[in-house]
């Protein structure tokens, strides 16, 4: 489950695009840095590549890995909003 939402975007940002992102306190700040980092891929052709890479390659986590019902119920929602982001990313 950590690898879906929008604050494991913001990990995987920091992690795999290399892109400096203070940890979130607060609901507020997940929004405002997930804006901040969505503007610097779309600018950015490398980092939004690897950003495709890194959400098509944990998509396979729910389609593969999940063996239960109740896990695919309960990541739902968040894994569809990865999906959204990787098509809009894939789309610039």
């Amino acid at each position: 489950a950590d690898g879906f939402g929008k604050l494991a975007i913001l990990r995987f940002a920091t992690f795999n695009c290399e892109m400096l992102i203070p940890e979130p306190q607060n609901p507020k700040e997940v929004d405002e840095d997930f804006e901040k980092m969505m503007s610097i891929l779309k600018e950015d052709h490398i980092k939004r590549k690897i950003m495709i890479q890194t959400l098509e390659y944990v998509s396979n986590w729910y389609t593969g890995l999940l063996n239960t019902k109740s896990a695919k119920i309960y990541i739902k929602k968040n894994w569809l909003f990865n999906e959204k982001i990787a098509k809009e990313l894939k789309s610039i």
